[in-house]
């Protein structure tokens, strides 16, 4: 082996120094979850945890946007720092506050440190898909179409599917097309979405071979942002159909749903003449109020363009063969406390030549891969006496109305429920609520924020809690704090902060509570009343030394005046 010179040597070991020495301990920022996913309305939280050894640092929570936009506090946005993490809180999460979040944590002279961001993703679901008829100028020669809508869903990630049967007829030469948002490609295969001062026109519904028009398009609310998918099934020629086809719109695919939505109809070859001379007296009119607005249009084209696109829903309308739809009346989700009574209502809406055939009422796991779904009662044939299939599951159908209600509400209650209702054609509507347990309070924690003064109240997973503060056992006033309007946060005016603060959180099952001790408050005059006490004590220390010198100076004066007598009489 070859000797190395003196010279590479030397080099070799200075370049080994920096590796046997120890490295100065810069930042460690990290974020987690890298994502999350919440419901529209719930609470997000994203986490950010750092290791610093200076008492003087702080940290900033921001949003990236075409530029990085700096995260204040807010009723709803609340930054809580305890052990080195610091955890960005949002409540009542909105559309608007999906995005990237990155935490800066700032230490005196040292350059600052980003973590590695956290997506926060907000769902909305799509809404229960809707099937409209459209029914063209001369209904024996024209261009019929369905038209499915849904809409209100976020992120733009969806795919529209039809789908039919017949049990009569051979259909397997209809054409369908299905429309999918990818989650890369917004548009995925849709068209683009018109400028303010386009117009939308319906022309493209009534022409007998469409080529050129998309069967597939969205529109973007620009007030509210949300996305409506519209999907096209261009029918054949009326005369060509068979009776009695059944064509269901399916929505799926969407992060946001555990399970697809539905919407059928049912195709009548011979409508009723009448609804379709009252399909094109509508279009008539609503055409000459088009007209209208198009004369408004030179001083009116953002509102020309909102009118026009009201219109043309208007236009699709059901006025004609399917107009059946179902829907719960119940905010959801609805929650039940175990043992009492579960009541779910829908309203039932009917077209004027449509009866209500058959009413369904099914239960199936709100999570799951392949959810069994489980019938809980069924009116069949329009009777007003239902089957029921367990003895706690009671059902009734009144006129547009129909109500489920099961005692003794349990854990295997909980889940999806889905109403169905089936018209005398076979076409079918279904509506859904999610139903779940309603939670006791548990696991009730309180932190400081020392940068903001203010004390966060968090619980685990209790149903609708209620958040109140007591300070020394006692409720809070304005000279302790002021406490946000959701409950949670106690922002303390009081100083130094000092004392127990108690936050009890309650709902309709009990109560639960934490208590945050901090220092021991000085009370004021406390000098004074040591004082006065320790005067006291000298005083009657000097009052029983005066006693005790008082009766010894009168011993022994006695003493000397018996020997005084005893001398006198020897």
């Amino acid at each position: 082996m070859a000797k190395l010179p003196p010279l590479c040597m030397l080099l070799l070991f200075a370049g080994q120094v920096p590796a046997l020495t120890a490295t100065p301990v810069g930042l460690r920022v990290r974020q987690y979850p890298p994502s999350l996913s919440v419901m529209r309305g719930e609470t997000a939280t994203l986490s950010c945890h750092f290791k610093v050894e200076s008492l003087k640092y702080g940290v900033q929570w921001f949003k990236m946007k075409s530029e990085k936009q700096l995260i204040s506090k807010s009723s709803r946005q609340i930054v809580v720092e305890k052990d080195q993490t610091s955890s960005l809180v949002i409540t009542e999460v909105a559309l608007e506050d999906s995005g990237w979040y990155y935490c800066e944590v700032n230490v005196l002279q040292k350059d600052p440190e980003w973590g590695n961001g956290t997506e926060l993703v907000v769902l909305a679901p799509p809404s229960a898909p809707r099937i409209y008829l459209q029914i063209p100028p001369d209904p024996q020669t024209g261009q019929w179409a369905l038209l499915c809508i849904t809409g209100g869903f976020h992120p733009s990630e969806l795919t529209l599917t039809w789908t039919y049967q017949s049990t009569t007829a051979d259909i397997d030469h209809l054409s369908v097309t299905n429309c999918t948002l990818s989650a890369i490609n917004p548009h995925g295969n849709l068209s683009t979405q018109p400028d303010d001062k386009a117009l939308l026109s319906s022309d493209w519904l009534m022409n007998s071979t469409p080529l050129n028009q998309p069967k597939c398009f969205q529109v973007i609310d620009n007030h509210s942002k949300e996305v409506y998918l519209f999907s096209v099934f261009f029918l054949p020629p009326k005369q060509s159909l068979d009776t009695g086809i059944t064509f269901t719109c399916w929505v799926q695919d969407h992060p946001a749903m555990s399970m697809a939505l539905t919407a059928s109809f049912t195709w009548d070859a011979s409508p009723n003449e009448l609804i379709v001379h009252l399909n094109i007296l509508k279009m008539c009119f609503l055409s000459a109020v088009i007209v209208v607005f198009l004369l408004k249009a030179g001083v009116m084209d953002l509102q020309c363009f909102l009118c026009w696109r009201v219109t043309l829903l208007l236009l699709l309308m059901p006025c004609g063969l399917q107009c059946m739809s179902v829907h719960i009346l119940n905010e959801e989700p609805v929650y039940v406390i175990p043992g009492s009574k579960l009541v779910l209502n829908a309203r039932i809406e009917v077209g004027p030549l449509e009866s209500v055939f058959n009413v369904t009422w099914e239960r199936e796991s709100e999570t799951g891969v392949d959810p069994k779904r489980v019938t809980l009662a069924t009116c069949p044939n329009g009777s007003l006496k239902c089957d029921n299939t367990r003895p706690n599951v009671q059902m009734n159908v009144k006129q547009h109305e129909t109500t489920l209600q099961i005692n003794g509400y349990s854990n295997a209650d909980r889940g999806v429920y889905a109403v169905t209702v089936m018209d005398h054609k076979g076409a079918k509507t279904t509506a859904h609520c999610i139903v779940r347990m309603y939670e006791a309070v548990h696991h009730v924690s309180v932190s400081i924020n020392v940068s903001h003064s203010s004390l966060v109240c968090g619980e685990a997973w209790g149903t609708d809690p209620n958040f109140s503060w007591l300070y020394e056992r006692v409720a809070i006033t304005k000279t302790v704090g002021t406490v946000s309007n959701d409950g949670t946060t106690l922002f303390v005016t009081k100083t130094p902060i000092c004392g127990h603060f108690t936050c009890m959180v309650s709902n309709k099952l009990g109560y639960s509570t934490a208590t945050y001790t901090a220092a021991p408050c000085e009370t004021e005059g406390r000098g004074t009343t040591a004082a006065v006490v320790c005067l006291v004590l000298l005083l009657l220390f000097g009052g029983v030394l005066a006693f005790l010198l008082w009766r010894r100076h009168r011993h022994n004066n006695r003493g000397e005046r018996l020997h005084e007598h005893l001398d006198d009489t020897i």
